[in-house]
Parts: C-alpha cells; structure tokens; sequence
C-alpha cells in the first residue's frame, strides 16, 4: 500500500491504495465470480461485491468469509447495462447501471429481504456512478458531464473544472468529490486525480486536494467519522 497526504478543511487524510493491494483483487482469478470489481458495501452482516462484467452481485457472509458467496445476477440487469454502484436505504437495495455509453443510465430497486424487483429510475446523463443520499432525496455522480444531480433532476451541483467526476462521501458539513483526467479503461491506473471539498452550506467549492500520478478517483470514503454516503443509520438523510 502506499499512501499520499493531504489535509483539506477537518483535517482528512488522503489514503491512495495502489495495485499492491491484493484483497478484493483475488475475486478477479474466479471466472465463475465475475471480473472488474467496482464497488464493495457492507449491509445487515453481509458483503455486496458488483462485478461489472460479468453483471453480477457477490453476496459474502461477513461472519465467515471463507464461505462461497451468494452469486445474485438480477434479470433485470440488461445486457451491457454495466453495474457498478450500490446504496441501501431501510428497505430497499439500489443497482446504478451506467449502459456503457449508449443510454441514460438508470438505478433498479430491490426488497432488501428477498431481492425482488420493485421498480427503476431513469436518470438524465449517460456513465453515472455513486448513489447516495442528501437532503431527503437520491442523488449520483454524472460523471461524464462533471456534475452531482438528483434523481428527479430538481437539483445540481456543478463540479468546476471537472474532467470525470466520480467517489462521493460526506459529513454533515462537506461532501468530498472525486474528480480525475478522462482516459481510455487501458490507462486508468495512470495520470492525476483530485479530491474537491464543497461546504454544504456556502454551497460551493472551499478547497481541493491534489493526487498526482494516482491513477483515476473511483471511491471515496471517510474512515475517522461517519460517512454518511454510505451508512444506512438514522442520519442517512441529514
């Protein structure tokens, strides 16, 4: 692991982990699992892995690892749709499928206690990553068109500068935004990325962190604090 610091306002360190880290890279020597590992979450005691290609989930139970996970491929995932982000509210789980470019992308929902289909929203942009909640609505990152914008299209945040804005978290006073130069897949582990600190209530970029030769800003999360991007508590909505 090596690792680059920065301090944006609250003090936050940057931790940048490179090819070194081998964990979740293991699932990729698994045809029968899937490939191209994009996104992990934790949830009511078990693992979710979305393995884009293969267009398929990896449910792991966290108390036994070792276990063979739960291999769920949602049939309503299309051919080419592209997984690759998932958020939890009380009772449903969220899929973003970003359709490689060819369409708006869409979220489909599901139960949470049996995974049954229970309906979709069609976003406005194409390649859109990072569900997350804010303000009592659902928000994503529209990565190609350098913003941050709710499901209904009612609001936006729009990234100054942006190349490939994508990895979200926040507090209850910023929300962090991973923005990086756009490249072809082929070189993605190359080049420079950045992190932007917006405060919620100026309601504008205060501050930025630089990471050279880091490659592209896929996640974002915070690890000293409640990230409240992704935790399905009671202030998810703050």
């Amino acid at each position: 692991m090596s690792e680059k610091h920065t301090d944006p306002p609250g003090h936050y360190p940057v931790h940048v982990m490179n090819d070194e880290y081998k964990t979740i890279n293991r699932l990729n020597e698994n045809p029968q699992f899937g490939s191209n590992v994009h996104q992990i979450q934790c949830h009511n005691n078990k693992l979710y892995v979305v393995c884009a290609e293969k267009e398929n989930v990896l449910i792991y139970n966290l108390n036994n690892l070792r276990e063979p996970p739960q291999i769920w491929r949602p049939g309503q995932i299309k051919p080419g749709s592209y997984p690759n982000t998932l958020y939890f509210d009380d009772k449903h789980l969220y899929i973003l499928c970003h359709n490689l470019g060819h369409n708006v992308s869409r979220v489909l929902q599901y139960h949470i206690h049996n995974l049954k289909f229970a309906g979709e929203f069609m976003l406005h942009h194409m390649k859109c990553h990072n569900i997350f909640a804010m303000r009592k609505k659902m928000w994503y990152c529209a990565s190609e068109d350098n913003c941050i914008g709710t499901f209904d299209n009612s609001e936006t945040i729009q990234i100054p500068n942006g190349q490939f804005v994508r990895g979200v978290a926040r507090d209850n006073k910023f929300l962090f935004i991973g923005d990086s130069e756009k490249s072809e897949r082929s070189l993605r582990r190359q080049g420079d990325g950045r992190i932007l600190v917006y405060d919620l209530s100026k309601k504008e970029v205060i501050s930025q962190a630089y990471l050279p030769d880091c490659g592209q800003v896929h996640e974002l999360r915070l690890i000293n604090k409640q990230d409240l991007c992704h935790n399905t508590g009671e202030n998810r909505e703050y």
